[in-house]
């Protein structure tokens, strides 16, 4: 089981960084099967983590699996943003009940002190150009997502494991560089650095598995 998991996070991996060079160089086939790999191998892996507890993986895997559909409807091919913005709201919302059990609340209360206000400043600008692009149901809609990434990395933070509280971070990075990308102005190699800071996120969420285990 731990050779199966070691290959499975290695293959994970792999196929990130393949993503990563297909979105670069601008290789949108490659982009369409390289992306929703990443997402299929770290279920993989999170179902092969030996002793994990059966609670916490079963929701990181439910959260992957919505990512994996938010991930579908946002390739540039598709490009269903409402869509992709419920799915990975709901993902953001399964990642609550296995990141909570881990979660210290001085912590957390310390992360929100400067989460909170940036979250609130970057959140603001992209609400108000979602605005602009599909009116007060779109700008309102972002707002909600915002507060669930805010939830999902306060929580992160709050694990005080080294991995778990990056990939917090580096989801809310990531979601605020697209929306920023798509709805303010269009950041040098923004596509780019979502992807890597997103598929960077998810496996260092997804290893909240390791945190609790049954004998």
């Amino acid at each position: 089981m731990l050779q199966s998991s070691t290959a499975l996070l290695v293959l994970t991996l792999l196929a990130a960084a393949l993503d990563w060079w297909a979105v670069a160089t601008d290789r949108r086939r490659l982009e369409e099967v390289a992306k929703p790999a990443v997402m299929v191998l770290l279920i993989g892996w999170v179902l092969t983590v030996p002793g994990a507890d059966p609670t916490v993986r079963t929701w990181v895997v439910v959260a992957l699996g919505l990512s994996l559909v938010g991930d579908v409807l946002l390739l540039p091919r598709i490009d269903v943003f409402v869509g992709g913005l419920a799915a990975f709201l709901l993902g953001h919302l399964a990642f609550v009940p296995a990141l909570l059990p881990h979660a210290d609340g001085l912590t957390g209360g310390i992360a929100a002190l400067g989460l909170v206000p940036a979250a609130a400043f970057v959140g603001r600008r992209i609400a108000d150009g979602a605005r602009q692009h599909g009116g007060q149901p779109l700008a309102s809609a972002v707002v909600v997502y915002v507060v669930a990434v805010g939830a999902t990395a306060l929580l992160a933070v709050a694990s005080r494991a080294p991995l778990v509280m990056l990939g917090g971070l580096l989801f809310a990075t990531s979601d605020g560089v697209l929306g920023w990308n798509r709805f303010v102005a269009p950041l040098p190699n923004g596509r780019t650095i979502v992807h890597v800071t997103y598929h960077l996120a998810q496996v260092g969420l997804a290893t909240v598995v390791t945190l609790s285990t049954v004998a």
